[in-house]
């Protein structure tokens, strides 16, 4: 790798970790649910492309996870899961254990998360990246 290709590399993974600090400051700033998202949604976008995005968050009221989409290629379906139970959601799996959670192979994930996994199977999602982000 020649020194300017080097240099180039250099600024895109600085300018990644500035946007991710930037994120992280902007979770701990906000107090209301829809600028945070919404300030999420633009910040993610100088991190990392993705097709979609998405926030669960836990509700303890009620034990469940609550989905919050950021950015979709599709518009949400009237069927489209917005809440499960904590143990019905990858992302409750993703709360509970504060690891991440890839998913490359949805048939290995259709035993245990039936109606996540027929929901990305009608979006034709390959790829699930799930991220704890703890306050």
């Amino acid at each position: 790798m020649d020194g300017g290709s080097q240099q180039s590399q250099l600024d895109i993974r600085l300018r990644q970790y500035r946007a991710l600090c930037d994120v992280a400051e902007s979770i701990a700033a906000h107090r209301d649910l829809a600028s945070l998202l919404q300030d999420l949604k633009e910040r993610l976008q100088m991190v990392v492309k993705f097709d979609a995005a998405q926030v669960v968050l836990h509700d303890p009221k009620q034990n469940l996870m609550r989905r919050h989409i950021l950015e979709s290629p599709a518009p949400p379906r009237d069927r489209s899961i917005t809440e499960l139970a904590v143990e019905d959601a990858p992302a409750g799996l993703v709360w509970q254990s504060q690891q991440p959670l890839l998913i490359t192979d949805l048939a290995a994930y259709e035993g245990r998360y039936p109606q996540v996994v027929a929901e990305l199977r009608e979006y034709d999602v390959k790829t699930v990246y799930i991220l704890p982000l703890t306050s």
